[in-house]
């Protein structure tokens, strides 16, 4: 039948609720992977202290860069002293 008949209340509650449950803080933060730094919801991450992984081959010359903090700062390899 066109049109449907319009929601009724108990099915407008529970749109409403789950809407306000799905945008709480921490349902939508969001952190940098430690890996690729893209943003991901912290739901999907894992913490890098509780995590058992080897994570020494990103610290391999021509893989990991030190942080510039500008532009113009020069690109330095985590293993150049």
């Amino acid at each position: 039948m066109f049109p449907p008949p319009p929601p009724d209340n108990t099915l407008i509650m529970d749109v409403i609720n789950g809407y306000c449950d799905e945008i709480t803080p921490n349902a939508i933060k969001e952190d940098g992977c430690a890996v690729c730094a893209c943003l991901y919801p912290l739901s999907h991450l894992t913490n890098l202290l509780e995590a058992k992984v080897d994570l020494d081959i990103l610290t391999m010359h021509g893989v990991t860069r030190k942080e510039r903090f500008e532009q113009s700062d020069p690109i330095t390899w985590s293993s150049d002293s």
